[in-house]
């Protein structure tokens, strides 16, 4: 091999391990520039998940928190009414009452006083605890009657009302007295005359609403 041949493959190889180094240079270089860039995106990632993470599990906590919450509430108000139907008495109890009387024998005229007969059955026959044991009750009558002149005539009038228990003994009775309101001609003929359109167009009745306590404590003990 002559001189000029082992200049030549001296040359070759000291330029081909010039490039090795300069490529491992620019290597180096190229990671110690990327690094804070993959370092961020690192960073983004793992926040990124982190929150998503976090959000997942905060609307499972939050669902399974208001699941909760509607059970307890839905439970809480069966039995609160469970407890109030069974325990708490009925604030307020209406019942019709039909007035009835007899006829005299010759067929005219009236032999006896309107009395009526209210019970507490239900619709197969059994009995329906209605008024609460040891419950105070005010009891109240609302009787309607036409405004006729001989209403009007009558004067003061008894209202009688006994209470029966399941024995059909008389428990508590009472007697009170009642009078059609009065009112003079002259303000009877202002309130036709001024209202005498919704008379005529049926929305309101000749009638008078009489209200009277016959108690105000009863309570049935049985």
């Amino acid at each position: 091999m002559t001189l000029q041949q082992i200049g030549n493959r001296l040359s070759n190889l000291l330029g081909h391990r010039l490039c090795n180094l300069l490529y491992e240079r620019v290597e180096i270089i190229g990671v110690i520039l990327t690094w804070p860039l993959r370092k961020l995106q690192a960073s983004l990632i793992y926040m990124v998940d982190y929150m998503f993470s976090k959000t997942v599990s905060t609307v499972q906590k939050l669902l399974f928190v208001w699941s909760v919450i509607i059970v307890l509430v839905a439970v809480s108000l069966m039995l609160y009414a469970t407890f109030y139907t069974s325990y708490v008495p009925t604030a307020e109890i209406s019942r019709p009452v039909h007035l009835a009387f007899s006829v005299c024998s010759s067929g005219v005229g009236i032999c006896s006083y309107p009395s009526a007969n209210i019970t507490f059955w239900n619709e197969d026959g059994t009995v329906q605890e209605v008024l609460g044991p040891g419950q105070p009750y005010t009891v109240h009558l609302v009787l309607e009657m036409p405004d006729s002149q001989a209403n009007r005539d009558m004067g003061m009038f008894m209202l009688v009302v006994k209470m029966y228990g399941r024995d059909g003994h008389i428990s508590a009775a009472s007697k009170r007295s009642a009078i059609f309101r009065y009112r003079s001609i002259f303000i009877r003929a202002v309130h036709m005359t001024l209202l005498s359109p919704l008379y005529f167009l049926g929305f309101l009745e000749q009638k008078k609403t009489l209200t009277a306590e016959l108690f105000s404590h009863f309570v049935d003990d049985y």
